[in-house]
């Protein structure tokens, strides 16, 4: 009886340190991961929105990503939000993709925007000036893992929200 009380024990002793062994350690970095993660890019696009900002818009999300923007490189996104003209009557867009923690992936997806306002532009030069004109004004814009495009009446409104969601 003694051996089965002493060998239940080290079982149950030998679980426990097993247990707290494998049990996960915090890091400073895995809180700084957390708080970069805690920000949606839907809260911020949410708030550029509630800011009236922007005429009617259409939101969409990380799924729908690559067919709107098509040929934009998907691969290191993490999170995405955009919202666009639903009748294409409008330029406007406000967009915000948030990338792995990595930032490797911004400059690609900066070219990639820095590439879609010019054809835009060009296309809307030729038929309404004046949306054309948002587009010359634009602001694309990254902070740590984000970057952001604000085709808009006031993009600096948009630019502001974006800064000031991202502590």
């Amino acid at each position: 009886m003694k051996k089965a009380t002493t060998y239940l024990l080290s079982v149950i002793l030998f679980s426990t340190l097993l247990f707290a062994a494998c049990a996960p350690i915090e890091t400073a970095d895995d809180d700084s991961k957390d708080e970069i993660e805690s920000v949606l890019s839907r809260d911020i696009t949410s708030s550029i929105i509630e800011a009236g900002v922007f005429p009617e818009m259409v939101e969409r999300g990380v799924e729908d990503l690559e067919q709107y923007y098509f040929g934009i490189a998907t691969e290191g996104v993490a999170d995405a939000s955009y919202y666009i003209s639903p009748a294409g009557a409008y330029s406007d867009e406000i967009t915000v993709i948030r990338t792995e923690a990595d930032s490797r992936h911004l400059a690609g997806i900066r070219a990639f925007f820095e590439e879609w306002v010019d054809t835009k532009a060009d296309m809307w030069r030729s038929y309404n000036p004046e949306q054309a004109q948002k587009l010359d004004n634009s602001i694309i814009i990254e902070k740590d893992y984000y970057i952001a495009l604000f085709i808009c009446e006031d993009p600096a409104v948009a630019a502001e929200i974006f800064n000031n969601s991202i502590a």
